[in-house]
Formats: structure tokens, C-alpha cells, sequence
């Protein structure tokens, strides 16, 4: 049974309405929780006259895999693993809406995009608020840190989140040949599986995806509350991006 708090009057209270009390701050900014940034309301930006094109097209294309991940079958499906002794039973995300999901979560770290830390780094440089540039530099603090965890289960002790990862999209040759696959990756691949088994290495890449996603979700609606704002009030460049849902949406 989660915890439920009520004010002196009998109103029942989230969050924010609880850390309020504890700290006596009107407007309490609490990790993990983007509503608490959000009841700042837009702030103005500083540094303007150095903000780029690249700039506007970082964010919206940030704002545009987040919707993507947030509107897939893959967040809405179970990520449930149970064990009985030696027997494990898992509930995961179907192989087709995982595959489709890291097609956007692929550009969200690995060396070549990095589009989570570009879009915070690009955020935190012009927004005229010091809190919310804390904010979200934890935020893509504890992201990054889940990518140098080692995966759940694993005994491997090379073995991180980001092995993991990494070695799904390439070392079980969903992107490239057998020919372009380092071997490494392949290697590293098949080691993880032989030491988790099959369900807990599927669970444990739906779930480590899934802790990502938390700080991604959360980060994506802090900018675009300010991203809108400046547009409509700071003049700068509009996107010039494909918006893919307008292209091959229904």
C-alpha cells in the first residue's frame, strides 16, 4: 500500500505538497520530479545572441525521440521478472516494440550521438534559472551513472549497463552485419547470456532501458516548457527537422 498524506484540512497531498512542509519553500525542486521544475512556470534565457541553429534543431529532435519512447507499446507492456527457486518466469516488452524503442534509445548515448547529454548541455547554457540547471545536471548525472552500473544479475565483471546495451544492438546483429560487428561486441554478447540465461538478460536490458528513460521523461518536458516559451518570446530560430510522426504517422 503506498503512503498517503493529507493537509491540516483533509486534503490529500503528492510530492511537492509534502516536501513544501518539510522545507517551507514555496516552489521545492525535488530529483526525479519533473512537475516540481515545471511550477516554476518558463524562464527567460541568458546567453541569446550565441544561441545557433543547431541549437533549436538539438532540442526538437531530443523532444521528438522522447515522444517517440513515450508513446510506445514498449512503455506500456510489463517488465516483470519472479523467481521460485532455481526457475525464473519474466514479463517483458515484446522483441518488436524493444527493437523499435532502440532505434531512438541508440541515439540517446553511444559515442557517435550523445543526444541526451547534448540536449541537457545545450539547455543548461541558456536557461536564466539556477536551479533548474542543477536539476537537470543530476538528472543527466544519474543517467550516465546507470550507463557504468553493472547489469542486474551479472557476475561478468567487465559487464555495465552500457555493454549491455551495446552489445544488443550489436553483438546480437540487429544493426550492422556480421562482417561490420567488432567482435568484442559479439563476444560480449554471448558471454552476458551465458552468464544470466535468457530471461534475466532480456529483463535486465527492458529494465536498465527503463531506468534511463525515467531521467529522459523527466528532462524532456522541463525543456520543453522553456524551448516553447522561447520561441514564442525570444525570437529564436524554429526547428529544421523532419518531424517523422507528420511524415509517417497516420
Amino acid at each position: 500500500m503506498e503512503d498517503y498524506f493529507e493537509d491540516e484540512i483533509g486534503r490529500g497531498m503528492d510530492e511537492i505538497g509534502i516536501c513544501r512542509i518539510l522545507t517551507g519553500e514555496k516552489h521545492p525542486i525535488i530529483a526525479g520530479n519533473f512537475k516540481s521544475v515545471l511550477q516554476l512556470g518558463p524562464s527567460p534565457m541568458r546567453n541569446k545572441d550565441a544561441w545557433q541553429q543547431k541549437d533549436s534543431d538539438t532540442l526538437a529532435h531530443f523532444l521528438q525521440v522522447n515522444r517517440q519512447i513515450a508513446k510506445s507499446r514498449w512503455l506500456k507492456e510489463k517488465c516483470t521478472l519472479t523467481s521460485k527457486g532455481s526457475k525464473t518466469d519474466s514479463q517483458v516488452p515484446s522483441f518488436e516494440s524493444l527493437v523499435y524503442v532502440s532505434i531512438y534509445f541508440r541515439q540517446l548515448f553511444p559515442d557517435d550521438d550523445k543526444l541526451f547529454s547534448a540536449a541537457c548541455n545545450t539547455y543548461k547554457r541558456y536557461v536564466a534559472n539556477e536551479a533548474k540547471i542543477i536539476w537537470v545536471k543530476c538528472e543527466k548525472k544519474s543517467f550516465l551513472a546507470i550507463l557504468k552500473e553493472k547489469p542486474l544479475f551479472a557476475s561478468t565483471a567487465e559487464g555495465t549497463n552500457a555493454n549491455l546495451i551495446d552489445a544488443f544492438l550489436y553483438g546480437a546483429l540487429l544493426f550492422h552485419t556480421v562482417e561490420k560487428v567488432e567482435t568484442h561486441k559479439r563476444t560480449m554478447f554471448k558471454t552476458l547470456l551465458k552468464d544470466l540465461g535468457r530471461d534475466k538478460l532480456v529483463f535486465s536490458l527492458n529494465a536498465c532501458l527503463r531506468q534511463l528513460y525515467n531521467h529522459v521523461g523527466a528532462v524532456a518536458p522541463v525543456i520543453h516548457q522553456d524551448f516553447a516559451h522561447w520561441q514564442n518570446h525570444e525570437n529564436i530560430p524554429r526547428p529544421d527537422i523532419l518531424w517523422q510522426e507528420q511524415i509517417f504517422g497516420n
